[in-house]
């Protein structure tokens, strides 16, 4: 009888010996199954080792499909926001055309309010006790262009030489320069 190799490892492995010397595979003989002259004794392979499971393709590819569909939420929302702003600002009136007789209006209205800011100034300077000045709002104030020249008419309480507070109505007659006013008469009544 021959020295059999181990199916296992590949090993010479002795006569009668019922294992492998080198992985310790067991050896068997075929009597039932084979005729006689077959006697040679097989050896048998040791357990497999695990091999590990790949990931089914249909779970992977549903892993997939979700990122897909997250990456395409976001990116719906942030078209959806780009055209919310874009119809806000659509929405948002244009900035209206003056004529030239509105322009002129506003030009007026304002030198009017400076009017009555620099003659409430003038008033002001020419008081006793200017820090106990209290003057009316600016919607009482009377403000008229004549010729050019700006009139103010509006009152203040105000302490006198004596401490006492008294009521005193003011015109106040100026010139717009510009950048500038100028007083020109200053009159109480």
């Amino acid at each position: 009888m021959t020295n059999q190799k181990c199916i296992g490892c590949d090993t010479p492995i002795p006569p009668g010996s019922n294992s492998c010397p080198m992985c310790g595979a067991t050896v068997k003989s075929h009597h039932a199954s084979t005729s006689e002259t077959h006697s040679e004794p097989s050896v048998t392979k040791p357990p497999p080792v695990a091999t590990p499971v790949k990931p089914d393709i249909i779970s992977s590819l549903a892993g997939k499909i979700k990122d897909g569909f997250k990456i395409l939420f976001v990116f719906v929302i942030c078209m959806a926001i780009i055209r919310c702003a874009i119809l806000n600002s659509e929405k948002q009136p244009a900035t209206p055309t003056l004529t030239p007789q509105q322009i002129a209006a506003n030009k007026e209205k304002d030198e009017h309010d400076e009017a009555q800011y620099h003659a409430k100034s003038f008033i002001e300077k020419s008081l006793k006790a200017p820090a106990t000045a209290k003057f009316p709002s600016y919607n009482e104030f009377l403000a008229d262009k004549k010729g050019g020249y700006w009139e103010v008419y509006t009152y203040v309480d105000a302490q006198n030489s004596f401490g006492a507070m008294i009521r005193t109505r003011f015109c106040v007659k100026m010139k717009n320069l510009g950048d500038t006013w100028q007083l020109v008469d200053i009159q109480t009544y």
